[in-house]
């Protein structure tokens, strides 16, 4: 009886981790908007490229 009273709280807890993966993660939001991006890019002196497959992004000047 005390082998199955001491295995009760290892198997709670191996089923209560196991749910905490199962959850879907809350989503992380960007840190910089796509317009504070863009000006952050034009102020070092790249080209701000728009591109819908990849995102857009920032090609910089090749004197940098």
């Amino acid at each position: 009886m005390r082998r199955l009273a001491r295995a009760v709280p290892v198997v709670v807890l191996a089923l209560s981790g196991l749910a905490a993966c199962a959850t879907p993660s809350a989503s992380v939001p960007p840190l910089y908007s796509p317009a504070e991006q863009r000006a952050q890019c034009e102020r070092h002196g790249g080209w701000w490229r728009l591109d819908d497959l990849r995102g857009d992004f920032c090609e910089p000047n090749g004197q940098m």
